[in-house]
């Protein structure tokens, strides 16, 4: 499969997995360079594990303190005709790197929100690490997320509160910088954003 950049807005909507792999080892790298934890953690459970801040940290507590991991992401796989995400890869080298340095390293791809995976993450849990965990790691980007309570759909915003806000963002797609408003969050925009960001 050729691979060409396809991007919309300040999103890239697909990825060049060599390229994954290298930064996940940059990443590795430069903590097996760094001293070891004291006393780090050693059963870790990462929520949004594939990228960012969640991918990091994992990547910290794995190399920097030889902990046993497991990552939960919603990611998408590879189709015929388009590459997978850049979590998905990211997920299946950090996993490669760290089982071939004797860890434990499992990922579950799935919504983190969803009653079957809080039950595949329990399972796992008890199953592989005696039912007890020394760290988690909240890190999931979500911008909707069912009510635990009826299960009606919860859409947060990323808005200002009280006022306009206007700045710049970069658009990648045109490769510039585009001025852009944004309009203050409503009461309900409000209320909806923090009930996205319960704790899971």
């Amino acid at each position: 499969m050729i691979i060409t950049p396809e991007v919309k807005n300040v999103v890239a909507l697909n990825c060049f997995p060599p390229g994954c792999k290298e930064a996940v080892q940059r990443q590795i790298d430069y903590i097996r360079s760094q001293p070891k934890l004291k006393n780090g953690p050693k059963r870790v459970l990462v929520l949004g594990a594939s990228s960012g801040f969640g991918l990091a940290s994992r990547i910290e507590a794995a190399f920097g303190a030889d902990a046993d991991t497991l990552g939960v992401s919603f990611e998408r796989g590879p189709s015929e005709h388009r590459s997978g995400s850049a979590g998905w890869y990211n997920n299946l080298y950090f996993r490669e790197v760290a089982e071939a340095h004797g860890l434990y390293a499992k990922n579950l791809v799935g919504d983190a929100f969803s009653a079957s995976m809080r039950e595949q993450v329990l399972n796992t849990i008890i199953n592989d690490f005696g039912g007890k965990v020394d760290l988690v790691v909240y890190s999931l980007a979500t911008g909707v997320r069912p009510d635990p309570d009826n299960g009606n759909l919860i859409r947060s915003a990323i808005k200002p509160v009280g006022s306009p806000y206007t700045g710049l963002t970069l658009n990648i797609e045109k490769e510039q910088l585009e001025a852009v408003t944004l309009e203050p969050a409503s009461l309900q925009e409000i209320d909806s954003t923090i009930n996205t960001n319960r704790i899971f």
